[in-house]
């Protein structure tokens, strides 16, 4: 891929395509910057107009959010329809053709490809598809609001325990959905929502194409 389709597309994260393929075709002519310079204005441009979407038009941007946290728990769910399957075919395969059990590190491995990289990639597809030009925005929200769920219930669970009570919460729905057993467990889903997740997202939408109506829109 050359790299003005590629810087296109990063930027089109951010930003309407049109704009993006300008901003591109300037830079590309900017004889006076190096590839360094080049992606650094790519990379500096997309974050400064995904938080500037942010400020301008929060209710908006929350609002996708809050709908990408829908989209996420039905992934979660096919998710689980696929861990199922996925688990049922390898263990059919290991015992027929090696008579063995499937090693548990086997099966945590998969499970949590699927919550934490397999999940991740397909909602931010999701979010490119229903918001072009918009999907880095709404997935720096998603994943602040994520990390402040989990940051607000590491808090919880301290202060429940400096005066005796213990809270130990897990959701598991076949694959881990919540792990709030502990302050270092809640603090851990924190980072991963912080760095990871939103990595895997922009990942996701990266290398998705909107829908003919979501272009239309």
């Amino acid at each position: 891929m050359h790299k003005a389709d590629f810087a296109e597309r990063i930027l089109s994260l951010a930003i309407p395509s049109d704009r993006a393929a300008a901003i591109v075709g300037d830079l590309v002519e900017d004889e006076t910057i190096g590839p360094l310079g080049f992606w650094g204005a790519v990379l500096q441009t997309a974050v400064v107009q995904a938080f500037r979407r942010i400020v301008e038009a929060p209710s908006a941007t929350a609002s996708f959010a809050l709908r990408a946290v829908a989209a996420e728990w039905g992934l979660m769910l096919a998710g689980c329809v696929a861990y199922v399957l996925a688990l049922w075919v390898a263990v059919s395969f290991a015992t027929v053709s090696f008579h063995s059990k499937l090693p548990d590190s086997a099966v945590s491995s998969l499970s949590w490809c699927i919550s934490n990289v397999a999940v991740p990639l397909a909602l931010g597809m999701w979010i490119a598809r229903r918001d072009p030009g918009r999907a880095a925005p709404a997935i720096l929200t998603l994943s602040a609001i994520h990390a402040g769920i989990d940051l607000f219930a590491a808090l919880a669970i301290a202060a429940l325990g400096a005066i005796g009570l213990r809270v130990h919460l897990e959701i598991i729905l076949v694959l881990r959905v919540i792990d709030w057993a502990s302050v270092s467990s809640a603090l851990h889903s924190a980072a991963m929502y912080a760095t990871l997740y939103p990595a895997l997202l922009l990942a996701g939408a990266l290398f998705s194409r909107p829908t003919s109506a979501a272009l239309r829109t």
